[in-house]
């Protein structure tokens, strides 16, 4: 976390993850609708437990698993309730016995924890099984050498102050006293690297010159091509870490083909590991049920956006004026808001009602 790139890909990630929407899906009539109220549904959206709120809780899933490979929390399950309390990292072991084919979990010192009680969200590009594997060793050397670069300029920065040097005047003769009495003075205000900044102030005809080159800073090359490996480890956009995009444009903004990449190289993995694990240990078995992050406000970005997005999916009879709102974060509206639009350009071909009834070949009769 000493590495800006890294600090702000892990803050990046686990934010995003935090704010996304879940929900409980069930699969009926061909289709996943949206499941019955639940205390699993609950829990996704309000607090997973009394300490934390469900933002709190997802990004420190996302957090621990990004920094270590593996979050593992405990099920707490009294009677219709669950909640879900957060183990910390180093506090809680493994156990895979493999010739017994057995596995349980140690947590503040109890053993023999079923797999069936914990929540392990784990990388699984790891050789060791039933334990993942951190983005950050898989590329120890990267974040190593900025990690060093980093520390190289801070010391540089602190032990290689350029040497100032005061001159008296031609002519001019100071005693042995002044002269010790103007280094300590000098040495008090000016001597560390903490107030380099404050500016010398000379008198009596004293100038200041600086003996001594200025530190040097962090290979610069070195550290692009350092940040671009970050980058392409978590898959966040060059564009998102402040440095330049893939086209080489240095901007704080993303453009939408970066953010489809995003998503779907970085955020997807992330959400569909978490809801797996989350159905899987949650949710009854032998019933087909799913858990399902939405992307939809990530994807919608700023509000002249979103809504320029929501028009094309109201014009296109994808979604509802109703559900355009909704999307937003405003009341449903009118009744009338609920039907679908159906646009003129869109209008089935061969419809008698169709803009090309009279070159389609069935000239829109029913036959």
């Amino acid at each position: 976390m000493q590495v800006p790139a890294v600090q702000r890909c892990i803050s990046l990630l686990s934010n995003d993850v935090g704010r996304m929407p879940a929900k409980v899906q069930e699969w009926s009539g061909g289709q996943w609708i949206d499941a019955p109220t639940s205390s699993v549904q609950d829990l996704l959206e309000t607090q997973p437990n009394a300490y934390q709120t469900r933002h709190e809780f997802l990004a420190l899933a996302v957090r621990d698993y990004l920094l270590y490979g593996n979050f593992l929390a405990y099920i707490d399950r009294a009677g219709d309730r669950i909640e879900l309390q957060p183990i910390p990292f180093g506090s809680w072991s493994v156990n895979y016995k493999v010739n017994e084919g057995k596995l349980d979990y140690s947590l503040h010192g109890q053993h023999g924890i079923n797999p069936s009680s914990v929540i392990h969200f784990r990388n699984d590009l790891s050789p060791t099984p039933f334990w993942g594997a951190s983005i950050l060793e898989n590329h120890r050397a990267v974040v190593e050498m900025m990690v060093a670069q980093t520390r190289a300029a801070s010391r540089a920065f602190k032990q290689a102050m350029g040497k100032t040097i005061l001159s008296a005047p031609e002519g001019v003769n100071l005693s042995p006293d002044a002269v010790e009495k103007i280094q300590q003075k000098f040495a008090e205000v000016h001597g560390s690297y903490e107030n380099w900044d404050r500016p010398v102030v000379t008198g009596d005809g004293l100038t200041a010159n600086i003996f001594q080159a200025e530190p040097y800073g962090l290979n610069r090359d070195a550290w692009q091509q350092g940040t671009k490996e970050i980058a392409r480890a978590f898959g966040v956009p060059l564009s998102m870490l402040f440095d330049s995009d893939q086209a080489g444009m240095t901007s704080s903004g993303t453009a939408p083909r970066e953010m489809f990449g995003y998503i779907e190289s970085a955020l997807k993995p992330l959400t569909n590991r978490l809801a797996e694990q989350l159905a899987f240990k949650l949710l009854p078995a032998g019933k087909r049920c799913r858990i399902t992050f939405d992307f939809r406000k990530i994807l919608l970005g700023d509000t002249p956006s979103a809504i320029a997005a929501i028009r094309q999916g109201i014009d296109a009879s994808i979604i509802s004026a109703a559900e355009g709102r909704a999307m937003l974060d405003l009341a449903p509206g009118p009744e009338e808001l609920e039907e679908f639009v159906i646009s003129k350009n869109y209008t089935q071909q061969s419809s008698p009602d169709a803009d090309d009834v009279s070159v389609d070949a069935s000239a829109g009769s029913e036959e």
